[in-house]
């Protein structure tokens, strides 16, 4: 995990002289309360910081009790006024770590922690504090720090940013992780500065739930084995008009957007009059969760309605001993008959639109993902919109990029981390960090908060039944994708999560594309399908001036139709493409595309990769990318790193210097590297390109490729799954290196594509040994495709 913790923050840690000011200071009417709060406080804490104590762990019980004085005066506030309670007391965790389905986190142990109920978990786990015997130890502190923040976002979907503590001897450094990386504040020494320390710590135990970083859409029970239940509550508008198919429910206007189960020590209370008209959904699967601190920190969320139990039901429907058991619980259970959504949450570039922009353009085509409903999140409490809006042009949820400064020798976590020997003394390298740039700048750029619902809901294509599931799905794929290219959209991205085979029980996709959903609400106008006569006044129509015969995409679109009309797809697409976050446009269609006049800064609209500001790295500690990571479906089927434009897997900095390291050059490369094209896997590292058609249609053949070769069959006698033979593996390997050496894997590729132009690739094929690589008609496309991309490239 270190390695991709390193590479994830380098050049994102600043230091923001202000902290305090923009963070740690409640409403102007709850002023009152935080003097109230500090009044209570305890005056000097001498007595409990001494200078006679010496190594880190003489510091762990003197700093909790001064740390929980403090909220012990902050919780009777809070308790006197009704908001609620933050959490548990803090206390000593050094000697204990979380259970987690991550190897590398469950061996992760923080010094001090505030969990939100009785419960101790990653999914409680409020806040943590890293505790540092000498000053010179803040980055490492900064690092160990980071470990926990990751552990966080990887277990609370509800999170949107965390704040934590690192106290070197009695300095205490605030720090918080948000999607932008890393935000921390001078220290204030406890001993020396009490005053300015007990204002900040009790400026953030005033926070409520959002300003802690929940995002209060969601609420959790949890379970009696103790895991996390989330449900989260959408705006009724999102939605279609209900139809017979689906039984019509009764929107849940919730008055708290918390809950913890067990406990209900961090139930905030919301005033009503914010509440949006919503309908409440259980989270049934996690579909993907992204584990990274910075970047686009994608979530996907297969969602199911529900209602408090009773609602609209016979009494006696949930059962006397469920009741029994929680009584004072509001319970919930599944809406029968309800269909399944899926929602889909990210941390946008602002210079990169909304992947829904492009979805409700595309809606409706065959083989493309289905549109419902997609919103930048506000900003919770703002006046600049009504209570019960859904989108606002002039506030969002968006990471703060104030003039911010750096810390010399913090502007990585470039620092070794010894493994905890157990109640051994640590010893760490010191780093000098008293010094600053000085100087204010704003190099932080920040991320906006998106939300999409679609209702195609989709399963990899490993899970399909036979080969010829499997060659419908990619088939299909292709024929969405091709809607798109003619529509002037590029995916960059076509991988094994983003190419899906549909599962039955939503709502048809029928061939001429007609959309059956009313898009006034949002002001969107679904694209026609690929047999539909495209009418001038269409958001996808030409640009004034150029009629359907003489666009440049003309013949295009009209072999799409003919190619459609000639396979008389008379069934619902089988597959579909989805998760356009990477896209970008080709000859210059986006003014055509969406409707309105170029926008200097949109990075979209020119397909010259130029790269996200961001640079981030979606990666995770597993090299392989795995699109269910934390669902219930285990998934067999791998890939590369998933890389934005400007994304490394080295690093994620620029050739920019940052203190006195020289960051690496930025990687303008989009997609996975297991299902690139030769092409793009060889243009150099720092130089920019222009993503082709035919790239993404290569990495179609990849793709396929990859899923036979990987499919295991099930022994006949046992039901177990039999073992890849050496040669898949050998050739899994070739496509997916531990190293990400691109120039390597392209090599690998080009060997591929020539054994397709010799026909050799049939005896690799053999060599492989189960029925899907061994199909005669899986055989015929993977040779007569690698021969054409072989004479291509």
């Amino acid at each position: 995990m270190d390695k991709y913790l390193m590479d994830e923050m380098r050049g994102a840690i600043f230091c923001d002289p202000k902290f305090v000011e923009n963070f740690l200071t409640i409403e102007e009417e709850r002023k009152p309360l935080l003097e109230e709060a500090i009044k209570g406080c305890p005056g000097g804490f001498g007595n409990h910081l001494r200078d006679s104590l010496s190594g880190e762990r003489a510091l762990y019980q003197p700093i909790v009790r001064v740390l929980n004085r403090i909220k012990d005066a902050v919780d009777k506030v809070r308790s006197k006024n009704h908001l609620g309670m933050l959490g548990q007391a803090f206390h000593d965790h050094h000697k204990t770590s979380f259970f987690s389905e991550d190897p590398e986190m469950s061996r992760i142990k923080p010094d001090l922690v505030m969990f939100e109920g009785k419960t101790e978990s990653w999914e409680t786990l409020v806040m943590p504090i890293e505790v540092k015997a000498e000053h010179t130890y803040l980055k490492v502190g900064m690092k160990q720090l980071a470990r926990y923040a990751r552990g966080i976002f990887a277990h609370q979907i509800h999170r949107r940013y965390v704040y934590g503590m690192v106290i070197c001897r009695w300095a205490a450094t605030f720090v918080r992780f948000d999607r932008s990386g890393i935000l921390h504040s001078r220290p204030i020494d406890m001993r020396l500065q009490p005053d300015k320390f007990r204002r900040a710590f009790v400026g953030l135990l005033m926070l409520d739930r959002d300003g802690l970083g929940y995002d209060t859409a969601f609420s959790t029970e949890l379970t009696p084995e103790g895991r996390m239940e989330y449900y989260v509550d959408l705006p009724a508008k999102a939605f279609p008009t209900v139809h017979q198919s689906e039984p019509e429910t009764t929107p849940n206007v919730s008055t708290s957007h918390s809950g913890t189960g067990a406990s209900n020590t961090s139930s905030e209370q919301i005033p009503a009059t914010r509440e949006l008209p919503t309908r409440r959904f259980k989270v049934i699967q996690r579909l993907c969760h992204r584990k990274c601190i910075r970047g686009r920190a994608t979530i996907v969320l297969r969602l199911r309605e529900v209602r408090k139990c009773g609602q609209r039901q016979e009494a006696g429907r949930c059962g006397s001993e469920r009741s029994k058991k929680k009584p004072k619980k509001a319970e919930w259970e599944e809406v029968s008959g309800a269909r399944d959504y899926i929602l889909k949450m990210i941390w946008r570039d602002p210079n990169k639109r909304p992947e829904g922009e492009v979805l409700k353009r595309l809606t409706g085509a065959y083989g493309v993902v289905e549109y419902l409903w997609h919103s930048d999140k506000l900003k919770q409490g703002a006046t600049c919109h009504e209570p019960s809006a859904t989108t606002c042009g002039r506030c969002h949820d968006v990471t703060p990029a104030q003039p911010v400064e750096q810390a010399i020798n913090l502007g990585d976590l470039d620092i070794p981390v010894p493994e905890d020997e157990k109640e051994k003394e640590p010893e760490y390298d010191g780093v000098d960090t008293d010094r600053y740039t000085g100087k204010l700048f704003t190099h932080r750029t920040a991320r906006i908060h998106t939300w999409m619902l679609v209702q195609s809901i989709g399963r990899l294509l490993w899970t399909a039944k036979n080969t010829r599931e499997l060659l419908e799905a990619i088939l299909d794929g292709i024929l969405g994708y091709w809607h798109a290219v003619n529509q002037g959209i590029l995916h960059r991205d076509i991988s094994d999560g983003n190419v899906l085979i549909r599962e039955p029980g939503g709502d048809p996709q029928p061939v001429d594309g007609d959309a059956t959903r009313d898009t006034k609400d949002n002001g969107s106008s679904p694209c026609p399908g690929p047999l539909t006569v495209i009418r001038s006044d269409s958001p996808c129509s030409p640009e004034s001036g150029i009629t359907q015969d003489n666009h440049p995409l003309a013949e295009s679109r009209k072999a799409l139709q003919l190619m459609l009309a000639d396979l008389k797809l008379s069934r619902d697409a089988r597959g579909f493409v989805a998760d356009y976050d990477l896209f970008t446009t080709h000859r210059k269609m986006g003014p055509e595309f969406f409707g309105q006049s170029f926008k200097r800064g949109w990075i979209d609209e020119s397909n010259s990769a130029t790269p996200d500001v961001e640079h981030s790295i979606e990666a995770g500690p597993d090299h392989k990318r795995r699109k269910p990571n934390s669902g219930s479906i285990p998934s067999k089927s791998s890939g590369g790193n998933s890389q934005e434009p400007g994304q490394s897997g080295e690093t994620s900095g620029s050739n920019a210097t940052q203190g006195n390291k020289a960051y690496k050059s930025i990687d303008f490369r989009t997609g996975t590297p297991t299902f690139m094209s030769v092409r793009v896997l060889r243009i150099s590292m720092g130089t920019p390109y222009e993503h082709h058609f035919m790239d993404d249609l290569e990495s179609f053949f990849w793709l396929l490729l990859w899923c036979v070769v990987e499919h295991r069959d099930t022994s006949p006698e046992n039901g177990i799954a039999i073992d890849p033979t050496q040669k898949a593996l050998g050739l899994l390997r070739l496509l997916d290196r531990p190293d990400s050496d691109l120039e390597a894997i392209a090599g690998s590729k080009s060997m591929i594509l020539m054994d397709c132009g010799n026909e050799t690739i049939e005896a690799t094929l053999e060599a492989c040994k189960n029925t899907w690589a061994t199909d005669p008609a899986i055989m015929t496309v993977i040779q007569q495709l690698g021969l054409y991309f072989h004479n291509f490239v």
